[in-house]
């Protein structure tokens, strides 16, 4: 969650903690913060990376990666207003 708040792009196995941080990018709407794959293996790693590199040749695409990367707010103020909300919603 630090690394994205410098800009790094992340490659990740879907799993746990890092399969609910990283949004895999998508090409045609842009929306993502990274890039996921699930097997555990090395050409689905590869195919990630592979990814990666194909949209890093796209600077624009690339800079607005990082960015969106950057806005994500992983604060426990942001936690605590959804707990809040939660409570709230079964109280009512």
């Amino acid at each position: 969650m630090y690394a994205l708040k410098y800009g790094n792009v992340h490659d990740v196995r879907a799993t746990g903690g890092l399969n609910d941080t990283i949004e895999q990018y998508d090409h045609y709407t842009m929306i993502g913060n990274g890039f996921k794959f699930s097997a555990y293996d090395s050409k689905a790693l590869f195919r990630a990376i592979e990814q990666a590199i194909g949209l890093y040749k796209d600077k624009k695409a690339w800079k607005k990666l990082m960015l969106t990367g950057m806005k994500n707010d992983f604060s426990w103020d942001r936690s605590a207003n959804h707990y809040l909300d939660l409570y709230n919603s079964i109280l009512r």
